[in-house]
């Protein structure tokens, strides 16, 4: 039987960082299940901060970076996004908001129409 690395005795291993990108990888293993013409070949990335300014009207979220490739920012979305509660319930739902809205910048179409059953009561 195999135990954490960490060991019984230290808490586990983990950060905002690592957090942050297993809800973002969530999000897109979701999307791939429901929606799967919109990620076909495409590859989701991951950063800190984007390296320039591609929008011009302040710090990028998330950029579409190549033909197939979007890559999300962490860093902006965690300090620049005001959530009324930073609970991992508001952290995850922002997660996947900004991959909707990727994807959707991907494909020219609105973040609604890739998942648009997600949302529904």
């Amino acid at each position: 039987m195999r135990s954490s690395i960490a060991g019984p005795y230290l808490p586990r291993l983990t950060g905002r960082a690592l957090l942050w990108q297993l809800s973002v990888e969530d999000t897109v293993m979701y999307l791939r299940n429901v929606a799967p013409e919109y990620l076909d070949g495409v590859e989701v990335r991951f950063a800190a901060l984007p390296t320039e300014l591609r929008s011009g009207d302040g710090i990028d979220r998330f950029q579409v970076t190549g033909p197939r490739e979007v890559t999300i920012y962490r860093v902006p979305l965690e300090r620049l996004e005001k959530l009324h509660c930073e609970d991992p319930v508001h952290v995850r739902a922002l997660a996947e908001m900004t991959v909707l809205a990727a994807i959707g910048e991907l494909h020219g179409r609105e973040p609604w129409n890739i998942a648009h059953d997600r949302y529904n009561g």
